[in-house]
């Protein structure tokens, strides 16, 4: 419900206080920089580490690989054809079987 109250100027409200905050926290950085020097304590420099110069050949290229396939053979195709005779279906008809009520209509009538 309280997400729902929340209006434009609740967020503007906000944003300025997280602005306000990150200025005083830059401000606190650079006024204790300052104090550092005026003390004479200051951060150690990183000093960049040099390597003598030395020269060297690379060799960029590498060892060549050679793949020899052997020629394949051509397939033979060959194509069979043979003719089945198809045996000619036979459909079972069972005769309904006689019930009760079949045979008391039959001697009825």
């Amino acid at each position: 419900m309280s997400e729902e109250k929340k209006g434009f100027f609740e967020d503007i409200k906000t944003q300025i206080t997280a602005g306000v905050g990150i200025f005083l926290a830059a401000m606190g950085t650079a006024f204790v920089d300052e104090v550092k020097t005026f003390i004479g304590i200051e951060d150690e420099e990183e000093s960049a580490i040099e390597a003598p110069a030395q020269s060297q050949e690379v060799n960029v290229e590498g060892p060549t690989i050679n793949i020899t396939l052997p020629q394949q053979q051509p397939v033979k195709q060959t194509t069979i054809i043979k003719e089945v005779p198809a045996k000619p279906e036979t459909v079972k008809v069972e005769e309904p079987k006689a019930t009760d009520r079949l045979l008391r209509y039959k001697k009825k009538n």
